[in-house]
């Protein structure tokens, strides 16, 4: 009798696939989008509603549909290929009739965003609010920010006259551009004022300064607590960096030359003494000037023409 066998490879690697597949559980993903539909941002004839994840690259394809019931909620169930017990975050996400992404702000719970923990079986998860947002939250606060250029203006990495500085955060969907102004003529603090929508009085709301729509602000986002009246974000630098003070320096005195000799005298033991041959080639500190208020040099062994008191 001629017995005949599979090949066992091909069969392994069955059971490996069919392993797989069991990990992936269906996720049902609910949103009530009642207070946006109310302020006009959400016009369920012209909007969609994504939900948004590592499950599909954060990317779009997860068109959440409208409750045959209540109106106002969507869902969607989504298959997610995380184990059990794994945390998955996700958002929810509005693309309007124009293609323009409005993304939730931070919704999560201590995070930017939402968070669930990954069942064994099918699962359906409670119904949120977009953005959080149960109540309506009226028509908006105006809020004043202020930043201050002066260090940017000092490194000469802020020209006046062609660049410009605006604040972005999620009330302008991050993608604000209007220019902030001058306080006063030749002053380095800029200023611009947003209306603050969708978001409750109480909220902390997160922003940041960007150059030239280009130049972010390094660090975490900045904060701030939002009233339910008009107010004004406290004044802040670009980038938290202080512009360097240039303290008085005082007078430079030179005397007479006598006897092929001349001498030179300042007021402060902070300044250095620097001379210069020739300005276009740069300046150099005085030997033996450091820490003092005089010093007399020689015209024969004084090649500088120039003098100046400078900064330590």
């Amino acid at each position: 009798m001629k017995l005949s066998f599979l090949p066992r490879l091909p069969f392994a690697f069955l059971i490996v696939l069919l392993d797989q597949a069991t990990l992936a559980v269906e996720v049902t993903f609910q949103v009530d989008l009642s207070i946006q539909k109310s302020k006009g941002r959400f016009v369920s004839s012209e909007d969609i509603i994504e939900v948004r994840g590592p499950f599909n690259g954060w990317s779009g394809g997860t068109e959440l549909e409208q409750d045959a019931i209540n109106s106002s909620i969507y869902s969607l169930p989504v298959e997610v290929a995380d184990g059990e017990g794994a945390f998955v975050d996700y958002k929810f996400v509005i693309v309007d009739s124009a293609n323009v992404v409005v993304w939730e702000t931070e919704v999560g719970d201590g995070q930017d965003n939402r968070s669930f923990e990954q069942q064994a079986a099918d699962h359906t998860l409670p119904v949120v609010f977009f953005d959080n947002l149960s109540v309506d939250p009226g028509a908006g606060v105006d809020v004043t920010f202020q930043v201050d250029m002066a260090a940017r203006i000092q490194d000469e990495l802020f020209d006046r006259e062609s660049d410009y500085v605006s604040v972005r955060g999620p009330f302008n969907n991050w993608l604000g551009n209007d220019p902030m102004v001058p306080i006063a003529a030749g002053s380095s603090v800029y200023e611009g004022t947003a209306k603050v929508e969708f978001i409750l009085p109480g909220s902390v709301v997160p922003y940041k300064f960007i150059i030239n729509s280009a130049e972010w602000e390094n660090g975490d986002n900045r904060e701030f607590e939002l009233a339910n009246k008009v107010q004004i974000v406290p004044l802040r630098f670009f980038d938290d960096i202080e512009p360097i003070v240039l303290l008085p320096l005082g007078v430079l005195r030179i005397s007479p030359v006598i006897d092929s000799s001349f001498t030179l005298a300042w007021d402060s033991v902070e300044a250095v003494l620097q001379g210069s041959t020739d300005l276009e080639e740069g300046w150099s500190d005085v030997t033996d000037a450091e820490g003092q208020t005089e010093v007399t040099l020689s015209t024969d062994l004084a090649p500088m023409l120039f003098f100046r008191l400078a900064q330590p």
